[in-house]
């Protein structure tokens, strides 16, 4: 959870109340306003603004911070340069904890898109596009398994004598290949002996559901024009497959979605993942890695959805993943997601160091949701049991 933040904007003035109509502040024709404060969906945002008398000083400590991370010279460089630039420091607090996927999240992104800025946030500056220039966040390290004892991960719910034997293997080598990879989730979790996969095309109908709220959101209409993609939506039947609030923002201008979704359509992207795969994707969803990379998204969204070009030809003329193969895939996330749950109400040790348990966390939630989803049939995407 996200319980506070600061927004950096190279700007002199600044004018939210243009963003922000229900914006309130203790500023006045005689009295310069000291914070802003608004809401969204029933949190209130609170943005202190930092007195110029401290600012020098602030920024000055925060380039040595850059100073002394692990990232190359070059970035950091760069990032102190954006420091530089910093004409405005906002400390911002919540009512209440926060997810990143979240619209109050999504508000303090579009502040710093529309004033060229950049957050800092769990100790890394995060840019407009939601790609972090230096700190933890921004560290890419390869990843590779641990050696570990798998006698030490055996299945330990008292229901075991009624599961079958190789559900319960399938579970072991879960705990292990999480384990491997620093992983720790709880080792008495339920074993679901009642899975059984929904017919493919309504996975693959989901799939191109979301492909075309995608495109709505991201694509540039000199790219591809409104009418192309409605007619794709009217011909995929689309709006069957998305949910309530998905629809909404097909009914929305393609600004107005970009504007309001943008920066919280990447989660989409790993629901798309997980069907991919399912459907054929090659690559496999991954829950050591956090949000998908452009090396995986790229050849997802520009080759393997173009080249099945709907729901029905994708069925026909790819070969969909067996229920056996799928469902060890949906255990995996399933226990990869306990252990994502366990950080985030404070144990470190269940997730490796370097793996966020927010937003890096959050990337599990959503391939998990698909998998479950995909494993529950007659259940709507909104009623898929997440629990954990």
């Amino acid at each position: 959870m996200i319980e506070g933040c600061a927004v950096y904007l190279p700007i002199e003035k600044l004018n939210l109340a243009k963003i922000f109509p229900n914006l309130k502040s203790d500023g006045g024709i005689f009295r310069k306003a000291t914070f802003f404060e608004y809401v969204i969906d029933d949190c209130t945002i609170r943005l202190n603004i930092m007195p110029v008398s401290e600012l020098n000083t602030h920024l000055s400590g925060f380039k040595n911070y850059v100073s002394q991370l692990r990232n190359d010279d070059k970035d950091k460089e760069k990032a102190k340069e954006l420091i530089s630039d910093v004409k405005i420091v906002l400390g911002v607090s919540f009512s209440k904890p926060i997810e990143s996927d979240t619209n109050v999240f999504g508000s303090l992104m579009y502040i710093i898109e529309n004033f060229n800025g950049f957050m800092f946030i769990y100790d890394s500056i995060m840019l407009s596009t939601g790609e972090f220039a230096v700190g933890p966040l921004s560290y890419e390290e390869e990843i590779y398994p641990i050696q570990i004892n798998p006698d030490d991960f055996k299945h330990q719910r008292d229901d075991s004598d009624s599961i079958p034997k190789d559900l319960i293997e399938m579970r072991e080598k879960n705990y292990c290949n999480l384990a491997e990879y620093g992983f720790r989730s709880a080792r008495w979790l339920p074993i679901n002996i009642n899975n059984k996969l929904r017919p493919p095309i309504e996975i693959a109908s989901r799939l191109y559901a979301l492909n075309t709220l995608v495109m709505w959101v991201t694509l540039p209409e000199d790219f591809i024009p409104d009418d192309a993609i409605i007619k794709i939506i009217e011909c995929q039947n689309s709006y069957a497959w998305l949910t309530k609030e998905e629809s909404a923002i097909l009914s929305m201008s393609r600004q107005q979605a970009k504007d309001e979704y943008i920066n919280t359509i990447g989660w989409r992207f790993e629901n798309m993942w997980s069907l991919a795969w399912i459907l054929g994707f090659e690559t496999p969803p991954l829950f050591y890695v956090g949000q998908m990379p452009d090396d995986i998204s790229t050849p997802m969204l520009l080759q393997f959805l173009p080249e099945n070009k709907g729901p029905e030809e994708l069925v026909s003329k790819n070969m969909i993943r067996s229920e056996s193969e799928i469902i060890k895939m949906e255990d995996l996330f399933y226990c990869a997601h306990n252990a994502v749950r366990s950080a985030q109400v404070g144990n470190s040790d269940s997730v490796p160091q370097n793996f966020h348990p927010i937003i890096d966390g959050g990337a599990i939630h959503e391939r998990r949701h698909s998998l479950t989803w995909c494993l529950s049939p007659n259940i709507s995407w909104e009623e898929t049991d997440l629990s954990t």
